[in-house]
């Protein structure tokens, strides 16, 4: 949709679903907009454990982050809190793309910082 050829979004939702409608969808339209490259902050960690995900949906997960001396790995969180608690618990997320049904335990992923 748009208002006099300016894009306009909607985003409907709690504050944490929208906070991430908004750096998954939004961000990279307005990005490509002012030709920007991706520019999003992320790091490489691996899984502490088996992940299960829901095969035929991409899923986003928030995480927090633990360095080893092999380098970065993650945690889920399951966190019903507020917006400002949930950015302040959590180092970032995740994405289990729809044709996977979990990570496994030290597969490495992109872990996207907020």
């Amino acid at each position: 949709m748009n208002y006099d050829h300016t894009p306009v979004f909607f985003l409907n939702g709690n504050p944490k679903d929208v906070y991430l409608l908004y750096n998954v969808f939004v961000r990279p339209v307005i990005d490509g907009f002012l030709n920007i490259e991706e520019n999003e902050p992320y790091i490489k960690a691996r899984s502490i454990y088996n992940v299960p995900s829901k095969k035929g949906i991409n899923e986003y997960k928030p995480v927090i982050l633990e360095k080893r001396d092999d380098g970065y790995y993650f945690e889920i969180i399951e966190d019903d809190s507020l917006l400002s608690e949930f950015l302040s618990n959590t180092d970032g997320y995740i994405l289990i793309p729809k044709d996977k049904d979990e990570i496994k335990k030290d597969e490495g992923v992109k872990v996207t910082l907020v």
